[in-house]
């Protein structure tokens, strides 16, 4: 099983912890009109992605880069995001892809089944969702020296009928992806709160994943053990730790599962205040302004940290 890390801000595999990790590949969330948007904010994020891409070459690490709403459109607290046409869509990844050609990993949305409406906009629309891995398909050709992930659901127990709409559109384009994603925060939360092994979400996925979609690979692209949950609870080290090793443990429950994408390597913040109250970090927030956040020192290497890097 390989393992990855998922965090899109462009300093983190040059940061001075990250060798210790001994991981080659790292996934970035990125706009889908990221190549051909003109808006101050969309350009900040392109400025951003093409630093972290000359970033992971220097380091010598592979991204997976997953598609989601514009920047444009998501800049301002009033803005919901919005979910581009299917043509819409094909034109902007077009324009990446030829202006990224190294780029060969790739996924076509990120949690498109997230049930938050305001900032994921395929919330209710699983047959858009598929049409989009659809034509970043037929533009980049999974399996034809490019990886095209499909799904990369967010892990929603009883989530059936959207999964099964978006794989009901794809079979009746007699399409079969070659690696299906999703994420699992919520069997690791349970690990955490309640010391649940039974990983539900998870299996709940792979069961969906079988028959048809039987010989494809399966990708946990994001999955992470709290150090501070969104309540601001201090779970710490040893939870944290031992929330972890329980996460590296769901590569056992399928041999499809080819790859795992730890979230996150650290929460990046202005100022201690600043810091976001959710943390799955690796490492302890490391703030601009040299101060250490309210809840931990600054930057420093975690008990999760050592048991990623000691796998």
């Amino acid at each position: 099983m390989l393992l990855g890390i998922s965090d899109s801000d462009a300093p983190t595999v040059t940061e001075r912890h990250w060798p210790g990790l001994r991981v080659s590949h790292a996934r970035v969330v990125v706009p889908y009109d990221v190549a051909t948007t003109s808006g101050t904010a969309g350009t900040r994020r392109r400025e951003r992605f093409e630093a972290y891409r000359a970033n992971a070459a220097a380091a010598g690490v592979e991204l997976l880069v997953v598609f989601a709403p514009s920047a444009d459109l998501r800049a301002g607290p009033a803005r919901a995001a919005v979910a581009p046409t299917a043509d819409a869509y094909a034109a902007s990844v077009a324009a990446f892809l030829q202006r990224y050609p190294e780029q060969r990993t790739l996924a076509a949305w990120n949690e498109p089944n997230n049930r938050d409406a305001r900032r994921y906009p395929l919330s209710g629309d699983p047959r858009l969702a598929a049409d989009y891995w659809l034509r970043l398909n037929e533009l980049a050709g999974d399996g034809d020296g490019a990886t095209v992930v499909a799904g990369g659901f967010a892990g929603i127990p009883g989530d059936d009928r959207y999964v099964h709409a978006y794989q009901r559109h794809l079979q009746k384009a007699h399409a079969t992806p070659t690696v299906w994603a999703f994420h699992d925060h919520g069997d690791v939360n349970a690990f955490q709160e309640h010391g649940d092994t039974a990983a539900r979400i998870a299996r709940e996925y792979l069961g969906a994943l079988r028959g048809r979609w039987g010989e494809a690979r399966i990708w946990i692209d994001e999955v992470g053990a709290r150090y501070r949950d969104a309540r601001g609870v201090i779970w710490g080290d040893g939870s944290q730790a031992r929330a972890t090793q329980f996460l590296l443990s769901l590569a056992t429950l399928d041999q499809r599962i080819e790859r795992i994408y730890y979230y996150n390597y650290s929460n990046q913040c202005a100022q201690p205040s600043r810091c976001a109250i959710q943390d799955r970090g690796l490492v302890s927030p490391n703030p601009f302004d040299g101060e250490p956040p309210d809840y931990d020192a600054a930057d420093r290497r975690r008990a999760a940290y050592d048991v990623i890097a000691g796998r």
